[in-house]
């Protein structure tokens, strides 16, 4: 499963049954945690993300604050609005 981190713009693919066990110990959606408490949680929990796809890097998308443009994660502006995202 693919999970945007939550307050960035990275992505971490995990195994359902890690996800699973990441939910219960921390008793929030994968979605929810920030990157420290994802983090602290895998290590703890001795859970690896598994290394994502070229396909996989191209559908993680940020979406621009400003203007609600999908921009792909590699990058620093908006390519519609100029932003810094």
């Amino acid at each position: 499963m693919l999970y945007l981190i939550a307050g960035t713009n990275r992505a971490v693919k995990l195994d359902k049954s890690d996800v699973r066990k990441l939910e219960s110990d921390a008793q929030k959606n994968v979605e929810d945690m920030d990157e420290h408490e994802l983090i602290e949680a895998m290590e703890r929990l001795g859970i690896k993300s598994i290394s994502l796809t070229n396909e996989e890097k191209q559908l993680v998308l940020v979406v621009c604050p400003y203007c609600g443009h999908k921009n792909e994660q590699s990058m620093r502006k908006c390519e519609n609005c100029g932003a810094s995202i």
